[in-house]
Protein backbone atom coordinates (compact mmCIF):
# COMPACT_ATOMS: atom_id res chain seq x y z
CA UNK A 1 0.00 0.00 0.00
CA UNK A 2 2.91 2.36 0.80
CA UNK A 3 4.54 1.63 -2.58
CA UNK A 4 1.26 2.45 -4.31
CA UNK A 5 1.07 5.80 -2.50
CA UNK A 6 4.74 6.65 -3.25
CA UNK A 7 4.36 5.86 -6.93
CA UNK A 8 1.14 7.83 -7.09
CA UNK A 9 2.68 10.94 -5.43
CA UNK A 10 5.83 10.69 -7.57
CA UNK A 11 3.79 10.29 -10.74
CA UNK A 12 1.57 13.25 -9.91
CA UNK A 13 4.64 15.42 -9.13
CA UNK A 14 6.43 14.57 -12.38
CA UNK A 15 3.21 14.99 -14.36
CA UNK A 16 2.61 18.36 -12.75
CA UNK A 17 6.17 19.50 -13.59
CA UNK A 18 5.91 18.51 -17.21
CA UNK A 19 2.41 19.87 -17.48
CA UNK A 20 3.72 23.22 -16.23
CA UNK A 21 6.45 23.21 -18.88
CA UNK A 22 3.90 22.20 -21.48
CA UNK A 23 1.78 25.19 -20.51
CA UNK A 24 4.80 27.48 -20.85
CA UNK A 25 5.44 26.17 -24.35
CA UNK A 26 1.80 26.54 -25.22
CA UNK A 27 1.98 30.18 -24.07
CA UNK A 28 5.06 30.77 -26.22
CA UNK A 29 3.30 29.15 -29.14
CA UNK A 30 0.36 31.45 -28.58
CA UNK A 31 2.67 34.46 -28.68
CA UNK A 32 4.40 33.09 -31.75
CA UNK A 33 1.09 32.69 -33.50
CA UNK A 34 0.24 36.27 -32.64
CA UNK A 35 3.61 37.32 -34.08
CA UNK A 36 2.88 35.23 -37.16
CA UNK A 37 -0.38 37.10 -37.58
CA UNK A 38 1.48 40.42 -37.23
CA UNK A 39 4.04 39.32 -39.82
CA UNK A 40 1.27 38.34 -42.16
CA UNK A 41 -0.26 41.81 -41.82
CA UNK A 42 3.18 43.39 -42.20
CA UNK A 43 3.78 41.37 -45.32
CA UNK A 44 0.45 42.48 -46.76
CA UNK A 45 1.23 46.12 -45.94
CA UNK A 46 4.74 45.92 -47.43
CA UNK A 47 3.36 44.39 -50.61
CA UNK A 48 0.69 47.16 -50.78
CA UNK A 49 3.38 49.83 -50.09
CA UNK A 50 5.51 48.50 -52.92
CA UNK A 51 2.55 48.55 -55.28
CA UNK A 52 1.42 52.06 -54.20
CA UNK A 53 4.99 53.40 -54.44
CA UNK A 54 5.14 52.13 -57.99
CA UNK A 55 1.96 54.06 -58.83
CA UNK A 56 3.23 57.21 -57.14
CA UNK A 57 0.41 57.43 -54.65
CA UNK A 58 2.16 59.08 -51.81
CA UNK A 59 -0.72 59.53 -49.43
CA UNK A 60 -1.56 55.89 -49.47
CA UNK A 61 2.09 55.06 -49.04
CA UNK A 62 2.34 57.21 -45.94
CA UNK A 63 -0.80 55.65 -44.55
CA UNK A 64 0.59 52.19 -45.07
CA UNK A 65 3.85 53.12 -43.37
CA UNK A 66 1.89 54.32 -40.31
CA UNK A 67 -0.05 51.09 -40.21
CA UNK A 68 3.21 49.10 -40.32
CA UNK A 69 4.44 51.03 -37.34
CA UNK A 70 1.29 50.14 -35.49
CA UNK A 71 1.71 46.45 -36.41
CA UNK A 72 5.29 46.44 -35.12
CA UNK A 73 4.24 47.88 -31.77
CA UNK A 74 2.91 44.41 -30.66
CA UNK A 75 6.10 42.69 -31.72
CA UNK A 76 8.33 42.94 -28.66
CA UNK A 77 10.62 40.04 -29.29
CA UNK A 78 8.16 37.21 -28.93
CA UNK A 79 10.55 35.06 -30.96
CA UNK A 80 13.13 35.27 -28.25
CA UNK A 81 15.84 37.60 -27.08
CA UNK A 82 17.95 36.94 -30.15
CA UNK A 83 15.37 38.47 -32.43
CA UNK A 84 15.07 41.88 -30.76
CA UNK A 85 17.72 43.36 -33.08
CA UNK A 86 15.80 42.26 -36.17
CA UNK A 87 12.61 43.88 -34.98
CA UNK A 88 14.44 47.05 -34.00
CA UNK A 89 16.15 47.14 -37.35
CA UNK A 90 12.84 46.82 -39.21
CA UNK A 91 11.42 49.59 -37.09
CA UNK A 92 14.41 51.81 -37.90
CA UNK A 93 14.04 51.06 -41.59
CA UNK A 94 10.39 52.06 -41.49
CA UNK A 95 11.27 55.29 -39.70
CA UNK A 96 13.97 55.91 -42.25
CA UNK A 97 11.48 55.26 -45.00
CA UNK A 98 9.25 57.94 -43.64
CA UNK A 99 12.10 60.40 -43.81
CA UNK A 100 12.96 59.59 -47.39
CA UNK A 101 11.53 61.59 -50.20
CA UNK A 102 8.71 59.69 -51.79
CA UNK A 103 9.75 58.38 -55.11
CA UNK A 104 13.49 59.08 -54.71
CA UNK A 105 16.19 56.53 -55.23
CA UNK A 106 16.92 56.36 -51.50
CA UNK A 107 13.25 55.74 -50.88
CA UNK A 108 13.23 52.70 -53.09
CA UNK A 109 16.51 51.40 -51.65
CA UNK A 110 15.07 51.69 -48.18
CA UNK A 111 11.91 49.95 -49.31
CA UNK A 112 13.98 47.12 -50.76
CA UNK A 113 15.91 46.94 -47.50
CA UNK A 114 12.58 46.65 -45.63
CA UNK A 115 11.43 43.81 -47.87
CA UNK A 116 14.75 42.02 -47.37
CA UNK A 117 14.65 42.41 -43.61
CA UNK A 118 11.04 41.26 -43.49
CA UNK A 119 11.78 38.16 -45.51
CA UNK A 120 14.75 37.37 -43.29
CA UNK A 121 12.70 37.93 -40.12
CA UNK A 122 9.81 35.95 -41.52
CA UNK A 123 12.06 32.97 -42.25
CA UNK A 124 13.65 33.14 -38.85
CA UNK A 125 10.18 33.45 -37.22
CA UNK A 126 8.84 30.44 -39.14
CA UNK A 127 11.86 28.41 -38.13
CA UNK A 128 11.43 29.43 -34.52
CA UNK A 129 7.73 28.58 -34.58
CA UNK A 130 8.44 25.16 -36.11
CA UNK A 131 11.16 24.58 -33.56
CA UNK A 132 8.84 25.48 -30.68
CA UNK A 133 6.07 23.33 -32.10
CA UNK A 134 8.52 20.41 -32.38
CA UNK A 135 9.67 20.96 -28.81
CA UNK A 136 6.07 21.20 -27.64
CA UNK A 137 5.23 17.97 -29.46
CA UNK A 138 8.29 16.27 -27.99
CA UNK A 139 7.34 17.51 -24.54
CA UNK A 140 3.78 16.29 -25.04
CA UNK A 141 5.05 12.89 -26.15
CA UNK A 142 7.38 12.76 -23.15
CA UNK A 143 4.53 13.76 -20.89
CA UNK A 144 2.31 11.05 -22.42
CA UNK A 145 5.07 8.46 -22.03
CA UNK A 146 5.61 9.47 -18.44
CA UNK A 147 1.87 9.44 -17.82
CA UNK A 148 1.55 6.03 -19.52
CA UNK A 149 4.51 4.68 -17.56
CA UNK A 150 3.03 5.96 -14.31
CA UNK A 151 -0.36 4.56 -15.26
CA UNK A 152 1.16 1.18 -16.17
CA UNK A 153 3.20 1.26 -12.98
CA UNK A 154 0.12 2.00 -10.94
CA UNK A 155 -1.78 -0.72 -12.79
CA UNK A 156 1.05 -3.17 -12.16
CA UNK A 157 1.13 -2.20 -8.52
CA UNK A 158 -2.66 -2.58 -8.37
CA UNK A 159 -2.39 -6.03 -9.95
CA UNK A 160 0.33 -7.05 -7.50
CA UNK A 161 -1.68 -5.59 -4.65
CA UNK A 162 -4.80 -7.43 -5.86
CA UNK A 163 -2.86 -10.68 -6.10
CA UNK A 164 -1.48 -10.07 -2.65
CA UNK A 165 -4.94 -9.35 -1.26
CA UNK A 166 -6.38 -12.35 -3.12
CA UNK A 167 -3.68 -14.58 -1.70
CA UNK A 168 -4.26 -13.29 1.79
CA UNK A 169 -8.01 -13.54 1.38
CA UNK A 170 -7.68 -17.08 0.02
CA UNK A 171 -5.43 -18.08 2.89
CA UNK A 172 -7.84 -16.65 5.44
CA UNK A 173 -10.85 -18.13 3.64
CA UNK A 174 -9.13 -21.48 3.89
CA UNK A 175 -8.58 -20.69 7.54
CA UNK A 176 -12.28 -19.93 7.93
CA UNK A 177 -13.19 -23.20 6.20
CA UNK A 178 -10.72 -25.07 8.39
CA UNK A 179 -12.22 -23.37 11.43
CA UNK A 180 -15.74 -24.36 10.35
CA UNK A 181 -14.54 -27.94 9.79
CA UNK A 182 -12.93 -27.94 13.22
CA UNK A 183 -16.19 -26.69 14.72
CA UNK A 184 -18.21 -29.43 13.03
CA UNK A 185 -15.70 -32.13 14.01
CA UNK A 186 -15.35 -30.73 17.55
CA UNK A 187 -11.59 -30.16 17.19
CA UNK A 188 -9.55 -27.38 18.78
CA UNK A 189 -8.74 -24.37 16.57
CA UNK A 190 -4.97 -23.90 15.90
CA UNK A 191 -3.56 -20.64 17.28
CA UNK A 192 -1.75 -19.89 13.98
CA UNK A 193 -4.91 -20.21 11.92
CA UNK A 194 -5.74 -16.48 12.00
CA UNK A 195 -3.14 -13.70 12.16
CA UNK A 196 -2.79 -9.94 11.81
CA UNK A 197 -6.07 -8.20 10.99
CA UNK A 198 -7.88 -11.57 10.94
CA UNK A 199 -6.94 -12.38 14.52
CA UNK A 200 -10.25 -10.97 15.72
CA UNK A 201 -12.04 -13.44 13.47
CA UNK A 202 -10.01 -16.26 15.02
CA UNK A 203 -10.89 -15.05 18.50
CA UNK A 204 -14.55 -14.88 17.49
CA UNK A 205 -14.38 -18.46 16.18
CA UNK A 206 -12.78 -19.66 19.42
CA UNK A 207 -15.46 -17.94 21.48
CA UNK A 208 -18.12 -19.43 19.21
CA UNK A 209 -16.55 -22.88 19.57
CA UNK A 210 -16.50 -22.54 23.34
CA UNK A 211 -20.14 -21.47 23.42
CA UNK A 212 -21.12 -24.28 21.07
CA UNK A 213 -19.35 -26.82 23.25
CA UNK A 214 -21.13 -25.56 26.34
CA UNK A 215 -24.51 -25.56 24.63
CA UNK A 216 -23.82 -28.93 22.99
CA UNK A 217 -22.89 -30.40 26.35
CA UNK A 218 -26.09 -29.03 27.89
CA UNK A 219 -28.12 -30.31 24.95
CA UNK A 220 -26.44 -33.72 25.14
CA UNK A 221 -27.07 -33.95 28.88
CA UNK A 222 -30.67 -32.92 28.37
CA UNK A 223 -31.13 -35.44 25.54
CA UNK A 224 -29.46 -38.22 27.57
CA UNK A 225 -31.57 -37.47 30.62
CA UNK A 226 -34.71 -37.24 28.52
CA UNK A 227 -33.93 -40.50 26.68
CA UNK A 228 -33.01 -42.18 29.97
CA UNK A 229 -36.34 -41.10 31.44
CA UNK A 230 -38.09 -42.06 28.22
CA UNK A 231 -36.52 -45.55 28.29
CA UNK A 232 -37.10 -46.02 32.02
CA UNK A 233 -40.87 -45.85 31.58
CA UNK A 234 -42.27 -49.39 31.44
CA UNK A 235 -45.07 -48.42 29.09
CA UNK A 236 -44.45 -48.66 25.35
CA UNK A 237 -44.30 -45.09 23.97
CA UNK A 238 -43.92 -43.86 20.39
CA UNK A 239 -44.23 -40.42 18.80
CA UNK A 240 -45.48 -39.94 15.24
CA UNK A 241 -45.90 -37.11 12.75
CA UNK A 242 -49.21 -35.96 11.26
CA UNK A 243 -49.16 -38.85 8.78
CA UNK A 244 -48.73 -41.47 11.50
CA UNK A 245 -45.05 -42.15 10.71
CA UNK A 246 -42.92 -43.05 13.71
CA UNK A 247 -40.47 -40.33 14.77
CA UNK A 248 -39.06 -41.83 17.97
CA UNK A 249 -39.83 -44.50 20.54
CA UNK A 250 -38.60 -45.81 23.88
CA UNK A 251 -36.91 -49.05 24.86
CA UNK A 252 -40.12 -50.86 25.85
CA UNK A 253 -41.63 -50.12 22.41
CA UNK A 254 -38.43 -51.33 20.70
CA UNK A 255 -38.31 -54.53 22.76
CA UNK A 256 -41.89 -55.34 21.75
CA UNK A 257 -41.98 -54.30 18.08
CA UNK A 258 -38.30 -54.38 17.00
CA UNK A 259 -35.63 -51.85 16.07
CA UNK A 260 -35.15 -49.41 13.16
CA UNK A 261 -38.79 -48.37 13.19
CA UNK A 262 -38.33 -44.68 12.28
CA UNK A 263 -40.51 -43.69 9.34
CA UNK A 264 -42.82 -46.71 9.53
CA UNK A 265 -46.58 -46.28 9.75
CA UNK A 266 -47.42 -46.96 13.38
CA UNK A 267 -50.95 -48.24 12.67
CA UNK A 268 -49.61 -50.72 10.10
CA UNK A 269 -46.87 -51.80 12.52
CA UNK A 270 -49.39 -52.47 15.30
CA UNK A 271 -51.69 -54.21 12.81
CA UNK A 272 -48.94 -56.65 11.85
CA UNK A 273 -48.55 -57.73 15.46
CA UNK A 274 -52.25 -57.59 16.25
CA UNK A 275 -54.03 -58.61 12.99
CA UNK A 276 -57.52 -58.18 14.45
CA UNK A 277 -56.88 -54.54 15.19
CA UNK A 278 -55.97 -53.00 11.82
CA UNK A 279 -57.33 -49.50 12.42
CA UNK A 280 -56.10 -45.96 11.68
CA UNK A 281 -56.29 -45.04 15.34
CA UNK A 282 -53.51 -42.48 15.54
CA UNK A 283 -54.55 -40.62 12.39
CA UNK A 284 -58.12 -40.52 13.66
CA UNK A 285 -56.87 -39.13 16.98
CA UNK A 286 -54.81 -36.46 15.17
CA UNK A 287 -57.75 -35.55 12.94
CA UNK A 288 -60.26 -35.21 15.79
CA UNK A 289 -57.68 -33.99 18.37
CA UNK A 290 -59.35 -36.26 20.94
CA UNK A 291 -57.80 -38.86 23.23
CA UNK A 292 -58.55 -42.45 22.32
CA UNK A 293 -58.28 -45.54 24.55
CA UNK A 294 -59.00 -49.21 23.92
CA UNK A 295 -57.63 -52.71 24.41
CA UNK A 296 -55.98 -54.70 21.63
CA UNK A 297 -54.71 -58.23 21.85
CA UNK A 298 -53.83 -61.53 20.26
CA UNK A 299 -53.50 -65.06 21.56
CA UNK A 300 -50.36 -64.19 23.53
CA UNK A 301 -50.72 -60.64 24.75
CA UNK A 302 -53.23 -57.95 25.64
CA UNK A 303 -52.28 -54.26 25.50
CA UNK A 304 -54.21 -51.28 26.75
CA UNK A 305 -53.41 -48.40 24.42
CA UNK A 306 -53.90 -44.66 24.88
CA UNK A 307 -53.43 -42.25 21.98
CA UNK A 308 -53.06 -38.49 22.46
CA UNK A 309 -52.60 -35.61 19.99
CA UNK A 310 -49.09 -34.15 20.20
CA UNK A 311 -49.16 -30.34 20.32
CA UNK A 312 -46.45 -27.68 20.17
CA UNK A 313 -46.13 -24.59 22.33
CA UNK A 314 -48.66 -22.72 20.19
CA UNK A 315 -51.22 -25.46 20.78
CA UNK A 316 -51.08 -26.69 17.18
CA UNK A 317 -51.28 -30.45 16.65
CA UNK A 318 -48.01 -31.65 15.09
CA UNK A 319 -48.30 -35.41 15.61
CA UNK A 320 -49.51 -38.15 17.91
CA UNK A 321 -48.40 -40.01 21.05
CA UNK A 322 -49.02 -43.76 21.24
CA UNK A 323 -48.79 -45.34 24.72
CA UNK A 324 -49.26 -49.06 25.29
CA UNK A 325 -49.51 -50.82 28.64
CA UNK A 326 -49.13 -54.60 28.72
CA UNK A 327 -52.05 -55.88 30.78
CA UNK A 328 -51.61 -59.56 29.91
CA UNK A 329 -50.67 -60.48 33.48
CA UNK A 330 -53.47 -58.35 34.89
CA UNK A 331 -55.94 -60.07 32.56
CA UNK A 332 -54.66 -63.48 33.60
CA UNK A 333 -54.90 -62.55 37.27
CA UNK A 334 -58.39 -61.23 36.65
CA UNK A 335 -59.36 -64.49 34.94
CA UNK A 336 -57.83 -66.45 37.77
CA UNK A 337 -59.70 -64.38 40.34
CA UNK A 338 -62.94 -64.99 38.47
CA UNK A 339 -62.06 -68.66 38.22
CA UNK A 340 -61.34 -68.83 41.95
CA UNK A 341 -64.65 -67.18 42.73
CA UNK A 342 -66.35 -69.63 40.39
CA UNK A 343 -64.59 -72.52 42.08
CA UNK A 344 -65.72 -71.32 45.52
CA UNK A 345 -69.30 -70.95 44.33
CA UNK A 346 -69.21 -74.36 42.66
CA UNK A 347 -67.69 -75.88 45.78
CA UNK A 348 -70.50 -74.57 47.94
CA UNK A 349 -73.07 -75.75 45.40
CA UNK A 350 -71.44 -79.17 45.11
CA UNK A 351 -71.28 -79.53 48.90
CA UNK A 352 -74.98 -78.88 49.23
CA UNK A 353 -75.94 -81.22 46.39
CA UNK A 354 -73.55 -83.95 47.60
CA UNK A 355 -74.99 -83.92 51.09
CA UNK A 356 -78.52 -84.12 49.73
CA UNK A 357 -77.68 -87.03 47.42
CA UNK A 358 -75.33 -88.92 49.71
CA UNK A 359 -77.96 -89.98 52.26
CA UNK A 360 -80.46 -91.64 49.88
CA UNK A 361 -77.57 -92.99 47.84
CA UNK A 362 -76.17 -94.68 50.97
CA UNK A 363 -79.51 -96.42 51.38
CA UNK A 364 -79.41 -97.61 47.76
CA UNK A 365 -75.84 -98.90 48.14
CA UNK A 366 -76.65 -100.67 51.44
CA UNK A 367 -79.84 -102.36 50.35
CA UNK A 368 -78.54 -103.29 46.93
CA UNK A 369 -75.51 -104.90 48.55
CA UNK A 370 -77.80 -106.82 50.95
CA UNK A 371 -80.03 -108.01 48.14
CA UNK A 372 -77.04 -108.80 45.94
CA UNK A 373 -75.61 -110.95 48.73
CA UNK A 374 -78.89 -112.88 49.27
CA UNK A 375 -78.26 -116.36 47.84
CA UNK A 376 -81.97 -117.13 47.78
CA UNK A 377 -82.54 -114.81 44.86
CA UNK A 378 -82.36 -116.18 41.35
CA UNK A 379 -79.05 -115.69 39.57
CA UNK A 380 -80.45 -113.32 36.99
CA UNK A 381 -81.75 -111.02 39.70
CA UNK A 382 -78.41 -111.17 41.47
CA UNK A 383 -76.64 -109.99 38.26
CA UNK A 384 -79.11 -107.15 37.87
CA UNK A 385 -78.71 -106.16 41.52
CA UNK A 386 -74.93 -106.35 41.06
CA UNK A 387 -75.14 -103.74 38.30
CA UNK A 388 -77.33 -101.55 40.52
CA UNK A 389 -74.83 -101.97 43.34
CA UNK A 390 -71.79 -101.15 41.17
CA UNK A 391 -73.50 -98.08 39.68
CA UNK A 392 -74.63 -96.86 43.09
CA UNK A 393 -71.15 -97.49 44.49
CA UNK A 394 -69.58 -95.49 41.62
CA UNK A 395 -72.02 -92.69 42.27
CA UNK A 396 -71.16 -92.86 45.98
CA UNK A 397 -67.46 -92.58 45.20
CA UNK A 398 -68.17 -89.52 43.02
CA UNK A 399 -70.10 -88.00 45.90
CA UNK A 400 -67.14 -88.65 48.21
CA UNK A 401 -64.83 -86.91 45.76
CA UNK A 402 -67.21 -83.98 45.57
CA UNK A 403 -67.37 -83.77 49.34
CA UNK A 404 -63.58 -83.91 49.52
CA UNK A 405 -63.41 -81.17 46.88
CA UNK A 406 -65.81 -78.90 48.75
CA UNK A 407 -64.63 -79.67 52.27
CA UNK A 408 -62.63 -76.77 53.81
CA UNK A 409 -60.69 -78.73 56.36
CA UNK A 410 -57.12 -77.49 56.92
CA UNK A 411 -54.32 -79.49 55.35
CA UNK A 412 -51.78 -81.28 57.58
CA UNK A 413 -48.73 -79.21 56.66
CA UNK A 414 -45.29 -80.63 57.41
CA UNK A 415 -41.91 -80.13 55.73
CA UNK A 416 -41.72 -82.69 52.95
CA UNK A 417 -39.55 -83.41 49.92
CA UNK A 418 -41.43 -83.02 46.63
CA UNK A 419 -39.07 -85.53 44.96
CA UNK A 420 -40.02 -88.16 47.55
CA UNK A 421 -43.74 -87.69 46.82
CA UNK A 422 -43.07 -88.04 43.08
CA UNK A 423 -41.12 -91.26 43.62
CA UNK A 424 -43.88 -92.70 45.85
CA UNK A 425 -46.49 -91.91 43.22
CA UNK A 426 -44.38 -93.47 40.48
CA UNK A 427 -43.86 -96.53 42.68
CA UNK A 428 -47.59 -97.17 42.37
CA UNK A 429 -48.04 -96.13 38.71
CA UNK A 430 -44.70 -96.89 37.02
CA UNK A 431 -45.52 -100.54 36.25
CA UNK A 432 -48.73 -99.58 34.41
CA UNK A 433 -46.93 -96.78 32.54
CA UNK A 434 -44.09 -98.99 31.30
CA UNK A 435 -46.46 -101.84 30.57
CA UNK A 436 -48.23 -99.58 28.06
CA UNK A 437 -44.93 -98.91 26.28
CA UNK A 438 -44.48 -95.39 27.60
CA UNK A 439 -40.95 -94.10 28.21
CA UNK A 440 -40.70 -92.39 31.59
CA UNK A 441 -37.97 -89.75 32.07
CA UNK A 442 -37.16 -88.18 35.42
CA UNK A 443 -34.93 -85.17 36.03
CA UNK A 444 -35.12 -84.44 39.73
CA UNK A 445 -33.07 -81.72 41.41
CA UNK A 446 -31.40 -81.95 44.80
CA UNK A 447 -33.61 -82.16 47.86
CA UNK A 448 -35.65 -79.07 48.53
CA UNK A 449 -38.37 -79.07 51.19
CA UNK A 450 -41.80 -77.54 50.88
CA UNK A 451 -44.39 -77.12 53.61
CA UNK A 452 -47.27 -79.31 52.49
CA UNK A 453 -49.63 -82.19 53.19
CA UNK A 454 -47.80 -85.25 51.72
CA UNK A 455 -51.05 -87.09 50.94
CA UNK A 456 -52.48 -84.11 49.02
CA UNK A 457 -49.18 -83.55 47.17
CA UNK A 458 -49.25 -87.21 46.18
CA UNK A 459 -52.83 -86.76 44.96
CA UNK A 460 -51.63 -83.89 42.72
CA UNK A 461 -49.03 -86.05 40.96
CA UNK A 462 -51.42 -89.02 40.72
CA UNK A 463 -53.87 -86.79 38.82
CA UNK A 464 -51.23 -85.19 36.58
CA UNK A 465 -49.38 -88.41 35.74
CA UNK A 466 -52.69 -90.23 35.13
CA UNK A 467 -53.78 -87.48 32.71
CA UNK A 468 -50.38 -87.63 30.95
CA UNK A 469 -50.68 -91.43 30.65
CA UNK A 470 -54.18 -91.18 29.14
CA UNK A 471 -53.11 -88.41 26.70
CA UNK A 472 -50.10 -90.42 25.42
CA UNK A 473 -52.14 -93.62 25.05
CA UNK A 474 -54.91 -91.79 23.18
CA UNK A 475 -53.02 -89.45 20.80
CA UNK A 476 -49.29 -89.83 21.23
CA UNK A 477 -47.19 -90.97 18.29
CA UNK A 478 -44.12 -90.80 20.53
CA UNK A 479 -44.95 -92.22 23.93
CA UNK A 480 -43.01 -90.27 26.53
CA UNK A 481 -43.66 -88.69 29.92
CA UNK A 482 -41.12 -86.23 31.36
CA UNK A 483 -41.07 -85.30 35.05
CA UNK A 484 -38.71 -82.56 36.16
CA UNK A 485 -38.05 -80.62 39.37
CA UNK A 486 -35.82 -77.62 39.98
CA UNK A 487 -35.62 -74.66 42.33
CA UNK A 488 -34.37 -71.16 42.85
CA UNK A 489 -33.89 -69.11 45.98
CA UNK A 490 -37.58 -68.82 46.84
CA UNK A 491 -39.53 -71.53 45.04
CA UNK A 492 -39.53 -75.21 44.16
CA UNK A 493 -40.80 -76.07 40.67
CA UNK A 494 -42.19 -79.29 39.22
CA UNK A 495 -43.19 -80.07 35.63
CA UNK A 496 -45.11 -82.98 34.14
CA UNK A 497 -44.93 -83.09 30.34
CA UNK A 498 -46.29 -85.59 27.84
CA UNK A 499 -46.09 -86.18 24.08
CA UNK A 500 -49.80 -86.62 23.58
CA UNK A 501 -52.12 -84.56 21.42
CA UNK A 502 -52.00 -81.46 23.60
CA UNK A 503 -54.96 -79.30 24.65
CA UNK A 504 -56.88 -77.22 22.12
CA UNK A 505 -57.02 -73.46 22.69
CA UNK A 506 -60.79 -73.52 23.25
CA UNK A 507 -60.34 -75.98 26.16
CA UNK A 508 -57.10 -74.57 27.56
CA UNK A 509 -58.65 -71.90 29.77
CA UNK A 510 -61.39 -74.20 31.16
CA UNK A 511 -59.54 -77.38 32.12
CA UNK A 512 -59.45 -76.46 35.83
CA UNK A 513 -63.23 -76.04 36.02
CA UNK A 514 -65.14 -78.75 37.94
CA UNK A 515 -66.86 -81.39 35.78
CA UNK A 516 -65.18 -80.06 32.66
CA UNK A 517 -63.50 -82.90 30.75
CA UNK A 518 -62.48 -83.69 27.19
CA UNK A 519 -62.64 -87.44 27.75
CA UNK A 520 -65.45 -89.70 26.61
CA UNK A 521 -68.61 -90.04 28.70
CA UNK A 522 -68.09 -92.41 31.61
CA UNK A 523 -64.28 -92.27 31.40
CA UNK A 524 -63.60 -89.24 33.62
CA UNK A 525 -65.45 -87.18 36.17
CA UNK A 526 -63.90 -83.80 35.28
CA UNK A 527 -62.81 -83.27 38.90
CA UNK A 528 -59.16 -84.37 38.84
CA UNK A 529 -57.64 -81.11 37.67
CA UNK A 530 -60.13 -79.08 39.71
CA UNK A 531 -59.00 -80.87 42.86
CA UNK A 532 -55.36 -80.46 41.80
CA UNK A 533 -55.92 -76.74 41.32
CA UNK A 534 -57.54 -76.42 44.76
CA UNK A 535 -54.73 -78.32 46.50
CA UNK A 536 -52.00 -76.23 44.83
CA UNK A 537 -53.71 -72.98 45.78
CA UNK A 538 -54.26 -74.19 49.33
CA UNK A 539 -50.49 -74.67 49.63
CA UNK A 540 -49.70 -71.11 48.46
CA UNK A 541 -48.54 -72.36 45.08
CA UNK A 542 -49.48 -71.84 41.47
CA UNK A 543 -50.22 -74.08 38.50
CA UNK A 544 -50.06 -73.35 34.77
CA UNK A 545 -50.45 -75.39 31.61
CA UNK A 546 -49.15 -74.84 28.06
CA UNK A 547 -48.84 -76.80 24.86
CA UNK A 548 -45.41 -77.95 23.74
CA UNK A 549 -44.00 -76.93 20.37
CA UNK A 550 -43.43 -80.56 19.33
CA UNK A 551 -46.77 -81.81 20.67
CA UNK A 552 -48.27 -82.64 24.02
CA UNK A 553 -48.80 -80.46 27.09
CA UNK A 554 -46.78 -79.40 30.13
CA UNK A 555 -48.21 -78.73 33.59
CA UNK A 556 -46.01 -76.39 35.65
CA UNK A 557 -46.22 -76.29 39.46
CA UNK A 558 -44.64 -73.79 41.80
CA UNK A 559 -44.48 -74.05 45.61
CA UNK A 560 -42.75 -71.78 48.14
CA UNK A 561 -39.59 -73.27 49.60
CA UNK A 562 -39.87 -74.28 53.22
CA UNK A 563 -38.99 -71.52 55.69
CA UNK A 564 -40.44 -70.79 59.10
CA UNK A 565 -41.94 -67.49 57.89
CA UNK A 566 -43.56 -69.34 54.97
CA UNK A 567 -45.33 -71.72 57.38
CA UNK A 568 -46.58 -68.77 59.42
CA UNK A 569 -47.98 -67.11 56.28
CA UNK A 570 -49.74 -70.27 55.15
CA UNK A 571 -51.15 -70.94 58.63
CA UNK A 572 -52.57 -67.42 58.73
CA UNK A 573 -54.17 -67.88 55.30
Amino acid sequence: MAIFIIISVLGVSISFYYMHKELDYIDLLSQAMESLRARTELKTEIEALTRVSTLDRKEEALSLISRMEDSLKVCTGCHGKGHHSSVAEIKNVILDLKDRSFGSVQYYKTLERLVSLYEEASQRGDMLINKRIARAEALSLTLWEIFSAILLGLLFVLVLFSLYLNRRAKRHMEGILEAVTALTEEEDLPDALFQDEFRKIGDAFKNLQQELRIKEEKLRNWADNWQLTFDTVEEMIALSDLEGRILMYNRAFRDRFGDSLEGQDIDELIGRHFPDNRKSLIRECIRTEKTHKEEIGNSEQTIEISIYPLKNREGKTVGGIWIGHDITVEKELEQRALHSEKMVALGELVAGIAHEINNPLSVVVGYSEMLYSDSALPRQYQRRLEKVYQSALRASNIIKVLLEFSRKKPARLIPCDINEQINRTLGIMEYEIRADGIELNKELSSERLILADPIQIGQIFVNLIKNAHDAVIENGSTKEIHIKTFHDRDYVYAQVADTGGGISKKHLHRIFEPFYTTKDVGVGTGLGLSITYSIVKAHGGDIEVENNNRGGATFKLRFPQYREEVREDIDES
